[in-house]
C-alpha cells in the first residue's frame, strides 16, 4: 500500500495496517513525501515484508524517497526492532537539522538502541498525535534556518 502522507499522523495509519494485517499476510505499506519518512523508516519495525529506496543519494524515483545508504547508515534500519526506542526532532522546515545526524551517530557509538528521526510538523495537534500513538521517547524542536523561514513556522512556536 502505498499513500502520500500530508501530515505525520498519516503515517500512523499506514504502520497500524503493517502491523494488523504482516502475521496473516507479506504487507508492504509506505507513505511517500517528507512527512512519510516515518513510515519508510519503521515499516520494517512494523512487519513489512521488505522496504523502498532508492540505490543512491540523488536517485530517488519518488517524493520522501531516501536511499539504501542512509536508511542503513543514518537510521540502522538493519537494527531496528520493537525494543528500539523512537526520538524525533520536530519543525518547518526540518531538512537542515543536524539532529538526526549527530543524535543517531550518537546512539550508535554508545551502542543505545534507539532512533531520531525528522518530523516535518505543520500543527501542533499533528505532532502531539504521532508523540502520544506512535509513541515517541521524547522530542526536540528546532527553530527554522533562516528569518525567511519564520512565516511557515506554526505559530505555537512563536
Amino acid at each position: 500500500m502505498v499513500s502520500t502522507a500530508r501530515a505525520l499522523a498519516d503515517n500512523l495509519a499506514v504502520l497500524k495496517l503493517i502491523e494488523d494485517r504482516s502475521l496473516s499476510s507479506h504487507v508492504v505499506g509506505i507513505a511517500m513525501g517528507e512527512e512519510g519518512l516515518l513510515s519508510r523508516v519503521l515499516g520494517p519495525r512494523a512487519g513489512a515484508a521488505f522496504h523502498f529506496a532508492s540505490s543512491d543519494n540523488g536517485e530517488e524515483t519518488a517524493p520522501g524517497q531516501v536511499s539504501v545508504r542512509t536508511l542503513l547508515d543514518l537510521y540502522r534500519l538493519d537494527q531496528l526492532d520493537q525494543a528500539t526506542r523512537i526520538f524525533g526532532v520536530a519543525g518547518n522546515p526540518i531538512g537542515h537539522s543536524l539532529s538526526p545526524l549527530m543524535h543517531n551517530t550518537a546512539f550508535r557509538r554508545e551502542s543505545v538502541n534507539a532512533v531520531m528521526l525528522p518530523l516535518k510538523v505543520k500543527t501542533l495537534n499533528d505532532l502531539l498525535t504521532v508523540v502520544r500513538d506512535l509513541p515517541l521517547g521524547g522530542v526536540a524542536v528546532t527553530m527554522p534556518s533562516s528569518r525567511k523561514c519564520c512565516r511557515t513556522w506554526p505559530t505555537w512556536t512563536r
